[in-house]
């Protein structure tokens, strides 16, 4: 996984330094709602996690990742999707919304709230309420032709965010020979592979091209405003995404 700038998207950070006015509001009633899923192949409580999160993934008005956390490595089966950095995510988020402990399956919403992520009914109040107020600001990306794309944010004077790309496979199929779920062949949806930094915003309006990789057979991107300051810290003040088919 890489968390440092990389150069498939230095282009980025030009385009948040300045931009050309852009009159579309602040807020977006149909943007869409972040749900992450902390989750492990090691843990037997996942798979209908895992199988809820593929549900959000088609729905238009969700951008659903899956995270996979490295502490049930030791348990028997070393997933080969987790990593140290996902697990420090999932510790920033206990304590920004004052968690007494991290667990999986976790899904955290906007960065804002959290729930069992096998728990639809949960998930799904809090989906409900999340889309009534829409996102703070409307982040769009948008492709514009092979390797490149179209950032977007609208004037919000005041606020401040950091933005954030991540790569993802849209299915990963997984035969577990070991740990709580030895013998089964576990499919994991939206597997965040790459995380990149790309810079801060201040509130200003941005409408630039920048440099990113067509998303090859069974990939896709998603880009999250995380914002700076306030409370949460962790609150996502909007999210966009660019898929390659299946």
């Amino acid at each position: 996984m890489t968390h440092a700038r990389a150069p498939l998207i230095l282009a980025a950070l030009a385009a948040l330094v300045a931009g050309a006015a852009d009159p579309r509001p602040a807020r977006s009633a149909d943007a869409p709602i972040l749900v992450e899923l902390f989750t492990s192949q090691g843990c037997s409580s996942c798979p209908p996690a895992d199988a809820y999160l593929k549900e959000l993934a088609g729905r238009d008005d969700v951008i659903a990742l899956s995270f996979h956390v490295d502490y049930w490595d030791r348990l028997g089966w070393r997933d080969p999707f987790a990593n140290g950095w996902n697990t420090r995510r999932q510790h920033a988020y206990q304590a920004a919304l004052g968690q007494p402990y991290v667990y999986t399956p976790q899904m955290v919403i906007d960065g804002r709230d959290q729930a069992v992520g096998s728990d639809r009914a949960a998930v799904g109040r809090i989906l409900d309420r999340r889309r009534g107020e829409g996102a703070a600001v409307a982040v769009s990306l948008e492709r514009t032709g092979e390797d490149r794309a179209r950032l977007r944010l609208p004037a919000a004077p005041g606020m401040s965010g950091r933005l954030t790309l991540f790569g993802f496979d849209r299915k990963q199929d997984t035969d577990v020979r070991a740990g709580e779920n030895s013998g089964r062949r576990l499919l994991n949806t939206n597997v965040v592979s790459v995380t990149e930094e790309i810079g801060r915003w201040s509130g200003e309006a941005v409408d630039r091209l920048l440099s990113l990789p067509e998303p090859k057979a069974g990939r896709g991107y998603a880009l999250v405003l995380t914002q700076e300051g306030g409370t949460p810290a962790t609150r996502v003040l909007g999210a966009a995404q660019v898929k390659a088919a299946p």
